[in-house]
């Protein structure tokens, strides 16, 4: 029989009386920006940033599983390739059971070349290419977020620079609910 192997550490709480609430490590030196969806009884999902700190051209998303309530989980498997400094994830779960994943893909928006061919530099500043550009990302898994398919874009008629965030929700009927913010394209009244 194989043994398990995790890392568990403890924090106080406090909802209500304090407490002690064990803790499990996802991973290590990374997890920005995490959101966790539940994609069964006892199983979990959480997306989160790797291989780059807040802001990073190398990093990307990646998700990892748990099957025991998140005891134990799985190594991160990355959804998007490098480079592409994909962040600010919107995560949730369809009424298949696909994993679902929306983001922003800042490289398109955010980089200028430093020098040509040198190199990206981060220059975070609006631009004409947030009106042209798509920014918002999707894609999903149907095994369970082992294999992630080809991202497709969706450009916002009303926000520029749309950016996901937070969890993907059903509503009753099966319509999917996911928060959006970004710059309005043209002002609107109560917008600022």
């Amino acid at each position: 029989m194989s043994e398990i192997r995790y890392l568990c550490g403890e924090s106080d709480v406090f909802v209500g009386r304090r407490g002690r609430l064990k803790r499990y490590l996802v991973c290590a030196m990374e997890g920005y920006f995490p959101v966790l969806a539940k994609t069964g009884a006892n199983s979990l999902a959480v997306i989160f940033r790797v291989g780059g700190p807040h802001v990073g051209i190398s990093a990307t998303l990646a998700v990892s599983t748990s099957q025991d309530g998140g005891v134990s989980w799985s190594d991160p498997v990355e959804i998007q390739p490098r480079w592409d400094d994909n962040r600010n994830p919107a995560f949730g779960v369809n009424a298949r059971g696909e994993l679902l994943a929306a983001f922003w893909k800042a490289r398109l928006h955010a980089y200028a070349e430093e020098v040509p061919g040198q190199g990206l530099r981060y220059v975070g500043r609006e631009s004409e290419s947030w009106k042209t550009v798509p920014a918002l990302y999707y894609c999903k898994s149907s095994d369970g977020g082992r294999t992630w398919e080809a991202p497709r874009f969706y450009m916002s008629e009303m926000l520029t620079l749309a950016s996901p965030y937070g969890r993907i929700i059903p509503a009753p009927d099966g319509t999917l609910l996911m928060g959006v913010y970004g710059v309005p394209r043209e002002p609107r009244e109560g917008v600022r």
